[in-house]
């Protein structure tokens, strides 16, 4: 398929990487390609599809990931950790570090397991779920970073974090990671309990106030779970609320989440009543 790179195209891959988070290129194409390069649909199918954005990243990783060269002291310190064989469906089995390896490992880098940088190492050792670390993403992505010792991965994690502090599209990469990462087995949304814990935990202080009402509107009122949709397109509704605090440019047809639309509704009551 010809793909031109033509500047109307280059502006809408540009949008579609701002509003998801996703830094590839080639994703960005991908899903603006299968969707007529219509942008609103093309950001809901990225979100709705993650496996895609997955197999995609994946097949463009795996030759560099082989070529890596292991530190022998990565593979010691996960040993240090390690647990057994992880499966899941489609997958092999694989070494892993599970609950107990995880928050020893982060007690030993000095960490929390609710410090939000457990979030940042998680995202980027591409962790499947809550207290898993698989063995041969743990060592390529280490070993690529050239850590081979405790010091050395707190150190490159403090990195990691005032990127995530200071720069918005890795923030909306760790906070997109956040959902499918918090997800329960067998489940496909979040409650809305702990949506708000994550919210509280990994949104910005520009965000608080937006938050905090948000969070009334969640508890009184919508009492429902969490979809991925609607956890992915709250900071692209955020940003417009904070240009546009009176929501006057806010367009129902532009294919916001029923969540979005009905705390819209919910907002232009509190303010007439």
């Amino acid at each position: 398929m010809d793909i031109s790179m033509s500047a109307p195209r280059s502006s809408t891959i540009r949008t579609f990487k701002e509003v998801t988070g996703c830094v590839a290129d080639n994703v960005a194409i991908h899903f603006l390609q299968r969707n007529q390069n219509k942008l609103t649909s093309s950001i809901n199918d990225y979100f709705n599809n993650p496996q895609i954005v997955d197999q995609i990243l994946f097949n463009g990783s795996k030759k560099s990931t082989r070529a890596v060269s292991i530190i022998p002291a990565v593979s010691q310190i996960f040993n240090n950790y390690r647990e057994g064989v992880y499966y899941e469906p489609n997958t092999r089995g694989q070494l892993f570090i599970g609950i107990d390896g995880t928050i020893d490992y982060l007690s030993d880098l000095g960490y929390e397991p609710e410090d939000v940088r457990a979030l940042v190492l998680a995202e980027f050792l591409e962790s499947p779920s809550v207290g898993i670390f698989i063995q041969d993403v743990f060592e390529s992505k280490w070993s690529s970073a050239n850590c081979s010792s405790l010091e050395d991965m707190r150190a490159y994690i403090e990195k990691l974090f005032k990127m995530f502090q200071t720069d918005f599209n890795y923030f909306k990469k760790v906070y997109s990671f956040t959902y499918k990462f918090i997800l329960e087995p067998n489940e496909k949304n979040i409650p809305y309990e702990t949506a708000i814990a994550y919210w509280d935990l990994l949104l910005p202080e520009k965000y608080r106030n937006q938050l905090e009402t948000f969070k009334i509107f969640l508890t009184e009122q919508w009492k429902q779970k969490i979809t991925k949709d609607q956890w992915n397109m709250l900071i692209p509704f955020f940003e417009l609320q904070t240009t546009n605090p009176q929501l006057e440019n806010y367009d129902e047809s532009a294919s916001w989440p029923i969540l979005i639309d009905t705390y819209v509704e919910y907002l232009g009551e509190h303010e007439t009543s």
